[in-house]
């Protein structure tokens, strides 16, 4: 499966890969529910040895059947176990992502804060700052704004953060 542009992935059912795991789960667990009180019943009826029907022949054939059924209730534990990494896997995955976007995010946060704070202290319309009655003040605000923003995209790059 190759990922799409929704944050889980998703088969050609349009089941999410959570979803398929979740079921991978329940079924793993509904399995084991159904082979544990078989294997209480053949013990009964094999090593036991309560009833006298089964005797000779067929006990054999109860203990191979008995043997059998221990071994499938083994194999949902081993599937339990591959199904819980499985999550794990996909749920370190998404974490991982969640992660790349939140820095992306906090980069833009981050560029915009410097400016801000100079906008509003230059939106207050004092008229004791020296730089509002000066011919080339507006521009040379606006090239320092300019002059944090490649300063910031320079250091975040080289921090390989974008």
């Amino acid at each position: 499966m190759k990922p799409s542009t929704t944050p889980y992935f998703k088969d050609k059912n349009g089941d999410t890969l959570l979803n398929r795991i979740h079921h991978l789960k329940r079924d793993a667990a509904r399995l084991r529910r159904t082979l544990l009180p078989m294997r209480d019943v053949f013990y009964q009826l094999t090593l036991r040895g309560d009833y006298d029907i089964f005797e000779g022949e067929s006990t054999v054939y109860l203990r191979d059947v008995y043997d059998h059924n221990t071994q499938l209730i083994e194999m949902p534990e081993a599937s339990r176990d591959m199904v819980v990494s499985m999550m794990d896997v996909h749920l370190s995955f998404q974490s991982n992502r969640m992660n790349q976007q939140m820095r992306v995010l906090t980069v833009i946060t981050i560029m915009f804060m410097p400016l801000t704070v100079l906008t509003g202290i230059y939106g207050m319309n004092f008229d004791n700052m020296p730089e509002l009655h000066w011919h080339y003040g507006y521009y040379a605000m606006l090239g320092l704004m300019a002059a944090i923003i490649i300063g910031l995209l320079i250091f975040f790059f080289r921090k390989k953060w974008l």
